[in-house]
């Protein structure tokens, strides 16, 4: 049971990153904040989501063939938040 939630917790991680990201950019767009400020506060968001996303790769590390599958689906789940959450980085905040 636990190496399939495993599988599927990158996902979920991610997700949850990118919501915190929108949410983040959409409420401080709304009320006015200062550009440096909501970009830092966006940084901070895809890092948590990075270090969280960390955590199923390391936890699933060993475990046969599910723990190998779930790995992998932690490491794609990663890419993909270093691919879709990159625009804080470049990209106008607002």
């Amino acid at each position: 049971m636990r190496r399939l939630v495993l599988l599927i917790a990158g996902f979920v991680i991610w997700s949850a990153a990118f919501l915190a990201v929108y949410a983040v950019q959409a409420t401080g767009c709304a009320i006015g904040m200062e550009a440096g400020l909501l970009r830092g506060l966006l940084i901070l968001c895809v890092a948590v989501g990075l270090v969280a996303g960390a955590i199923p790769l390391w936890l699933a590390r060993r475990g046969g063939v599910l723990g190998q599958s779930a790995a992998i689906a932690a490491a794609a789940a990663m890419a993909s938040t270093l691919l879709t959450l990159s625009g804080v980085f470049w990209l106008g905040p607002c």
